[in-house]
Order: C-alpha cells, then sequence, then structure tokens
C-alpha cells in the first residue's frame, strides 16, 4: 500500500522543542586562559586537588568567564559532593579578578549563609555584617551578599557578576526569572546546584530541557547556551566522606543511594509502572526505513497521544512520541505526522494505525469521529477495540522486562519520546489504589498497540447475569407469607 497525498489544512503546532533562555557571554576582565594554572589557584587556596566533579563545574566556569563557554551552569548534586568548597573556592577567584557584586541566593537566609560564612572567615570584622541578610565587602567596591527567594523582594536592584544558586531543587520559575534578570547588564554567570529530589519539578524540567538543547546542539554542530553537569559525592576527595560513603552503600537501595549521593532522580512514588527504568528503557532508537511503521493515537479531550513504533527481533522499538494539544484537532495532528520521515512506512504492510474504541466518537471541532477523519485524510483505518484498564496495564508491565532473559522488550529514544517517558514518571495510583486519569495519553496508546499486535487476557471475567424471577425474590415471598398469615 502507498501512501496517498494527504489532504487537510496546514497547522502551525510550533517546534516540538522547548527553547532554552540562556546566553553565551564575551569575556570579562583578562585573566588566565590556561586551565591548569586555574587548577593550581585551587589547590593554593584549598589545600588540596579538587575532585572529578569539582573540576567539572571548576572548567565549565572558566570556560564562561574567558568567553569560551554559556554563562548559565545547572548542577545535579548529591549531598556532602564538596559543593560548598567548590562554591567558595568560585567566589575567591571572582574576588581575585572582579571587583563587583556576588550573590549567594537560596530558599532561605540561614541556607545561603554556609557558604558565606567559609568564603569570609578571614575577612576583617568590620567588613563583615553578620545580621541577615549578611553582607561583606571586599576589595574597594566589590559585595558579597545572601539573598533569599523565600522574599522575592530581596532578588532585586544589583547587577551581578557571579549567581551562585544554592539548594536549587527548590527554585521556582519565577525566582529563577527574577535571578536571571539580575546578570543581563552585567555578564554575570548563573550556576545553580540542586539535588534532584523526586517533588523538584521545575528543577529537574529545567535541567531536561538544558540537556535537550545540550543534544540537538551536538547534532547540529552549534554552541549550546547552557549546560548541565552531574556533581557526585564518589567524586569527593575528602577520604573521611569516602569511608562513610561504603556504608552508605550497603545501607541504602540502588535508588536511595543515587538519590542522595550520585545526582540521580529517584522514583516518584505510587507510580503505576514502577519497573520503567530510564537507564535500560531508553537510548538511541533510530528509525529503520526497511521496517514498517505502526502509529497509535490516543485523542484525549484536551491533549493528543501519538506514538511511532517498530518491532525487530520481537521488540517493540519507539521511534518516536509526541503530545499535542491543548485541544488538537485530528487535522493538525493529521498534518504534523505527514511531515515526519517515517511517515510513508506507515503504509508497509504489518504497520497501520491502532487507535481507543474512542475514536468511534464525534469530535467537538468535527461532524465526523476520529475513525471517520484518519480513513478520509490518511487512507489509513484505525484498528480499535476495548481494552480493560487493569489487563492493559498488566500487558505493558510485561514487556518493560522479558521474564526469562531479564532484557527490555520495549525501548524507547531517549529524545524523541520525552511526552512517553515523562508519563512514565508521572502516572499513579490514588490513594484508593486507583490509577489517576491523567498524564497517560502516550501510555494508553502503547497499549492498544501492544494488544493489537500480541493479544491480551482480559482479567475480568464477564458472568451472564440471570433472569430475573418474581418467586425467587426471598423478600417478596416474605412478604407474601405476612400478609397469607394476616
Amino acid at each position: 500500500m502507498t501512501a496517498p497525498t494527504l489532504i487537510y489544512p496546514s497547522a502551525a503546532l510550533g517546534s516540538a522543542f522547548s527553547e532554552v533562555a540562556s546566553w553565551i557571554a564575551p569575556a570579562r576582565a583578562a585573566r588566565p586562559k590556561d586551565f591548569q594554572s586555574r587548577l593550581d589557584r585551587f589547590r593554593q587556596r584549598q589545600g588540596f586537588a579538587p575532585g572529578r566533579g569539582q573540576e567539572a563545574v571548576i572548567r565549565a566556569v572558566h570556560a564562561a568567564v574567558t568567553g569560551d563557554g554559556p554563562r548559565e551552569i545547572w548542577v545535579k548534586s548529591g549531598k556532602r559532593s564538596g559543593k560548598t568548597t567548590c562554591a567558595k573556592d568560585l567566589i575567591e577567584e571572582e574576588m581575585q579578578w572582579d571587583e563587583g557584586i556576588i550573590w549567594i541566593a537560596a530558599p532561605s537566609y540561614p541556607l545561603g549563609d554556609k557558604i558565606f560564612d567559609a568564603v569570609t572567615e578571614g575577612f576583617p570584622r568590620n567588613h563583615v555584617r553578620n545580621q541577615p541578610p549578611k553582607q561583606a565587602k571586599f576589595g574597594k567596591t566589590g559585595w558579597l551578599k545572601v539573598r533569599s527567594w523565600e522574599n522575592l523582594g530581596s532578588i532585586e536592584g544589583d547587577g551581578v557578576m557571579l549567581l551562585i544558586a544554592d539548594e536549587g531543587q527548590l527554585l521556582t520559575s519565577t525566582a529563577y526569572k527574577k535571578l536571571r534578570a539580575r546578570l543581563v547588564d552585567t555578564g554575570g554567570i548563573l550556576i545553580v546546584f540542586g539535588a534532584p529530589l523526586q517533588d523538584s519539578d521545575f528543577f529537574l524540567t529545567k535541567f531536561e530541557q538544558i540537556q535537550e538543547m545540550e543534544a540537538l546542539c551536538e547534532r547540529t554542530g552549534e554552541l549550546p547556551t547552557a549546560r548541565t553537569l552531574y556533581f557526585s559525592t564518589e567524586d569527593n576527595p575528602n577520604v573521611e566522606v569516602q569511608i562513610n560513603l561504603q556504608g552508605e552503600r550497603l545501607a541504602l537501595s540502588h535508588e536511595e543511594y543515587g538519590e542522595m549521593y550520585l545526582g540521580v532522580p529517584g522514583r516518584p512514588e505510587g507510580v503505576v509502572f514502577p519497573t520503567f527504568n530510564k537507564d535500560i528503557h531508553t537510548g538511541n532508537v533510530p528509525f529503520n526505513p526497511d521496517l514498517p511503521v505502526t502509529l497509535m493515537v490516543d485523542p484525549g479531550q484536551r491533549w493528543y497521544g501519538v506514538n511511532a513504533v517498530q518491532v525487530l527481533g520481537g521488540q517493540v522499538r519507539m521511534i518516536e512520541a509526541m503530545k499535542l494539544g491543548p485541544q488538537a484537532t485530528d487535522y493538525q495532528v493529521i498534518a504534523e505526522v505527514g511531515k515526519k520521515p517515517w511517515w510513508q512506512n506507515v503504509y508497509k504492510s504489518g504497520g497501520g494505525l491502532v487507535s481507543d474504541i474512542a475514536a468511534k466518537a464525534h469530535r467537538a471541532e468535527s461532524e465526523r469521529s476520529t475513525a471517520d477523519n484518519w480513513e478520509t485524510f490518511t487512507g489509513l483505518k484505525p484498528d480499535m477495540r476495548f481494552i480493560e484498564v487493569a489487563a492493559g496495564h498488566t500487558v505493558l508491565q510485561s514487556f518493560l522486562l522479558d521474564p526469562m532473559t531479564g532484557q527490555p522488550m520495549l525501548i524507547c529514544d531517549a529524545t524523541l519520546c520525552k511526552p512517553f517517558i515523562e508519563e512514565m514518571f508521572k502516572y499513579k495510583y490514588n490513594a484508593l489504589g486507583r490509577p489517576i486519569d491523567r498524564d497517560n495519553h502516550n501510555i494508553k496508546a502503547l497499549i492498544y498497540f501492544l494488544v493489537a499486535r500480541f493479544g491480551y487476557t482480559p482479567l475480568i471475567e464477564k458472568k451472564a447475569k440471570p433472569a430475573y424471577s418474581y418467586l425467587s425474590d426471598p423478600e417478596r415471598r416474605r412478604r407474601r407469607s405476612v400478609r397469607r398469615t394476616l
């Protein structure tokens, strides 16, 4: 079957890539570009060589101040990773070369004071104000100040040369925008240190956006405007910390240890598919032009989930997942998928279209149903069937790991399947143990495909309801006997 010419109105849905607002800095005050001399200054000030995580952050900041790298740096760090020492040295390096304003920003003043106190330990007493908000004078015009985004009014006014945001997992979108505005007229540098806790939504989302941009820049050869780093506690050069870490490895689960010390986000509690793991279920999954593509859709009331998969050697390979909306129409979705390089392979033998049974219902924007629209404009007739929720979950769960080999039977592209990956960490049970029907459009679309392709066994056996008999009703028989007695 060859793909027909698609007939649909044009639809401008925008780029799937979410632009990350960041920037590249010009070189500031002249300083040695040799990175080895920068490491030597760290050793002189701190008395030891930086650990791997510390060195990675110092290298990124050194590239920013010499005009060779982006000025916005987001760092996932573990507990006791040496972050405070790293931040202290970054501030001391800035003080050595520039007499501007440096901020330490945190969710509260006490949290910001820890880095401030480490930096100002040897300052003259008359140069330091130890009452919140703390600040210290250095050189002729330089100031080191502690700011808290708990008080949004305190993060106004100054033009800042270096801004270190600590406990970035508690950063909000509003606070981030206000902090970033302090750097516009100075060409300043923003460094965000944060631990990847389960509920740190803004930090993790922003971190993933920048990672997505970095991956795109790597493919196109362009320079990224921000960068991400991991700052593991295992990289801390402190011997005592490393000895204590050995005990933590034994005491904690793999996920707990990763979240606390490796800068790896833990799995949210109550997710429907707890065995889904980014390390084994995501990767580079390129489109294979020799294989058919099956398209699956879940036309929700607000969001429209769309997946494209290929099957190779029994393994389901998701090459792209999209979530279009809000209120995307069938025509807009058809227009979008028609641009994809894999679209022609949907018409190959073994490909096709799979959808929810609800596709038979009429859409608000059309006199026809979703199924009719797809068949009319693409020539593809959707495979539709009713699937029990619990049974559908069982089918998907069985594909996450092969019980015989322990290998994943499902793998999705880490870059192009972002909506599906996000849903696997957001789709949860409620307090009653029932799945919340939200954040699951791409998940449901995949389940439709798995059932259509591989089949499933309903978990609920439907029994025929016995015909009602007046005489078999015990309450009616009792009433009748009472009347006869009276």
